[in-house]
C-alpha cells in the first residue's frame, strides 16, 4: 500500500498514551508487528515514558520518537509522508492527520475497549463517555478495533469500520520463581500485588502518599509487592514485608507471579488480570472512564 505522499521510505507509526493501560497494550501490539511485518516502527510517545518503553523494545527496528500534541499537529505532513499506517490508542490528535490527508493513506487504526451499548443502568457520566468514544472514533480512524472481555452486543453507530477483537495483552516470559528472587521474596511464599497507578500526569501521584501509609498500618501475613510508579522509584519507609517492585520489562510476569492484586480500575492491570485469572480487587472508579472500565468487568466476568 502507498502512503500519501510516492517514494520514500515507509513506516508503521504508533502514537500511544503516558499510561501503564496505553503503555502495556501498545507493547502487546509492536510485539506482534514485529513478528508479521518487516516495517520499521517509530513509537510517538511522551518524553517521560520513554526511559520505560526503551527497557520493553526488543529488536533495532522501533524507534521512539517524542509527541506533544503542538508536535503533532505541526509535523502532520512529514508524518503521513513516512507513514504507510497510523495506529493509535485513543489519540484525539490523530483527528489533524485525517484531516490532512490528500488521499486516503496512510490507513489510520485505533482502538479501545469496553462495553459501548448505552443502557437504562448508565449515568449521564457514562452515557456522555460512550457517545465520545463512537464521536472520536469516527474523528481520527478508518478502523476501529473495539476491545471486548465477550462480544458487543451490538454494533455502535458509526463510520468508521468497526472490528470487534479480544483482550489485548502480553504475556508473561519470566519464570515465577525468577520474578520471586528479583523481588527477594522466597519461592513458596505468596505476595499480593499493589498497583498504585501508573503513568505520568498532575493527579496521578496525588495520594500515593496516603496510600503508603495506610498500607504500612496492615497486619497482614503475606509479603506485599508495590509496583514502582513511572516517575521513579518511592523512598518511603516501608515495613520488611513490603517491597516496592523494580522495573519489569514485561509487567505480566508481576501479575502473573502474585495470589492476587488489589487496584484502581485502569485498562492495564484489568487486561492483564483477566488474561492470566488473577484475582483483581478493584477501587472504587473517580472518573467517567473508569465507571465505564468497572462496569466492563461486572457485565463481561458474568459469561467469562
Amino acid at each position: 500500500e502507498q502512503g500519501v505522499h510516492e517514494g520514500g521510505p515507509k513506516m508503521i507509526i504508533y502514537v500511544v498514551g503516558r499510561n501503564f493501560g496505553h503503555l502495556s497494550p501498545c507493547m502487546a501490539v509492536i510485539d506482534a508487528f514485529q513478528k508479521i511485518d518487516r516495517e520499521k516502527i517509530a513509537i510517538y510517545a511522551y518524553k517521560s515514558t520513554h526511559r520505560w518503553l526503551g527497557k520493553n523494545i526488543s529488536g533495532d527496528r522501533v524507534k521512539i520518537k517524542t509527541f506533544t500534541r503542538a508536535g503533532m499537529k505541526n509535523k502532520k505532513k512529514k508524518i503521513l509522508a513516512r507513514s504507510r499506517l497510523i495506529f493509535h490508542d485513543w489519540r484525539e490528535e490523530v483527528a489533524y492527520l485525517k484531516q490532512a490527508r490528500s488521499k486516503d493513506r496512510p490507513i489510520i487504526a485505533g482502538m479501545f475497549h469496553s462495553d459501548l451499548a448505552i443502557t437504562k443502568q448508565d449515568n449521564k457520566k457514562t452515557r456522555k463517555f460512550k457517545r465520545q468514544v463512537v464521536e472520536i472514533a469516527d474523528k481520527t480512524t478508518d478502523i476501529f478495533f473495539h476491545m471486548n472481555i465477550t462480544p458487543p452486543r451490538k454494533k455502535p453507530n458509526m463510520k468508521a469500520k468497526y472490528v470487534p477483537i479480544p483482550i489485548v495483552a502480553r504475556k508473561p516470559d519470566m519464570s515465577v520463581a525468577k520474578v520471586k528472587k528479583k523481588l527477594g521474596i522466597p519461592e513458596h511464599e505468596p505476595f499480593i500485588l499493589v498497583q498504585m497507578g501508573g503513568g505520568t500526569g498532575p493527579y496521578k501521584y496525588k495520594y500515593i502518599e496516603e496510600w503508603y501509609k495506610k498500607l504500612n498500618a496492615l497486619k497482614l501475613d503475606y509479603h506485599i509487592v508495590i509496583t514502582s510508579p513511572l516517575k521513579g522509584d518511592t523512598k518511603f519507609p516501608f515495613k520488611k514485608h513490603i517491597r516496592v517492585a523494580p522495573v519489569f520489562s514485561n509487567g505480566a510476569n508481576l501479575v502473573n507471579a502474585a495470589e492476587m492484586v488489589i487496584s484502581k480500575p485502569g485498562r492495564g492491570i484489568i487486561y492483564d488480570c483477566i488474561a492470566l485469572r488473577k484475582p483483581l480487587l478493584l477501587l472504587p472508579a473517580d472518573t467517567k472512564e473508569r465507571q465505564v472500565q468497572n462496569m466492563m468487568v461486572k457485565s463481561g466476568l458474568t459469561k467469562f
